[in-house]
């Protein structure tokens, strides 16, 4: 029996990056994007938690592989066309939680100069004191807590 593609088996739950004094570093990324972008973010998050990881394809999500990028991944996300934005994070021991923890308009960072050294930062801060991360509920009104 093999996985079926269009279903997910377990579901994959999204986290966000708090920064120390709480705040919700991914959410207000978000909210200074214009609604059509903000639309591409939840497309996007919504594609990926419908399926299962081992099944995630390089659009809307990329493994990084390489210097201070190796052991992210990346949401990829491009509103209008041609315009592209990132958010970076990495999986849980889980393998079923993806903690986001740098978002950024790739224009901006094309060589992930800042973005990556940033987001192994926020992963180190996390890995020490998980209380650094909430769970994303899923929908524009319901963020991280």
């Amino acid at each position: 029996m093999g996985y079926d593609r269009n279903i997910a088996m377990d579901a994959v739950r999204f986290w966000c990056y708090l920064s120390p004094d709480g705040r919700d570093e991914i959410r207000a990324w978000y909210e200074r994007q214009t609604e059509e972008v903000q639309g591409a973010v939840l497309d996007a998050l919504d594609r990926l938690a419908a399926r299962h990881p081992v099944w995630w394809r390089r659009k809307p999500f990329g493994v990084l592989h390489s210097g201070a990028c190796a052991g992210l991944g990346e949401i990829r996300i491009e509103y209008p066309k041609g315009t592209h934005y990132r958010i970076l994070g990495y999986f849980a021991a889980t393998g079923l939680d993806f903690v986001m923890v740098y978002p950024f308009p790739k224009d901006t960072d094309p060589a992930y100069l800042r973005a990556c050294p940033v987001a192994r930062f926020r992963r180190m801060e996390i890995e020490h004191d998980p209380r650094r991360s909430g769970l994303w509920h899923g929908q524009p009104t319901g963020w991280c807590h």
